[in-house]
């Protein structure tokens, strides 16, 4: 399906950067933690290269703010770009329909 909209929220275009970000920082910042206890110098704090179980911490950290630092400044770049590309056409989205019906149905029939 197809839905043509003139102007997104704030809050969604964050949110879509925000996951999208945030899962892939996320991810390779624990696989870094969990290569450093074992003494790979994936992790780096205030210039200082971070081993053992600490960088357990400090590497979700990492990931956490540069999650949010990149989203934010993502989110404020295309909030300009889909501000002025609304004073020349609608912006058109293509979403596939939840139907919720059909996945209630196809999890009693799998019971």
């Amino acid at each position: 399906m197809e839905l043509e909209v003139r102007k997104l929220s704030k809050a969604t275009v964050f949110k879509i950067y925000f996951i999208g970000i945030g899962i892939s920082a996320m991810t390779v910042t624990v696989l870094s933690g969990i290569a450093a206890i074992f003494g790979a110098e994936t992790v780096n704090w205030n210039g200082e290269q971070v081993t053992g179980f600490s960088a357990l911490i400090y590497g979700p950290l990492i990931g956490a703010m540069f999650t949010i630092f990149a989203s934010l400044f993502c989110w404020v770049l295309s909030l300009f770009g889909l501000w002025v590309y609304s004073f020349f056409r609608p912006l058109s989205l293509e979403f596939i329909e939840l139907n919720i019906e059909s996945n209630l149905q196809d999890t009693k029939n799998e019971n």
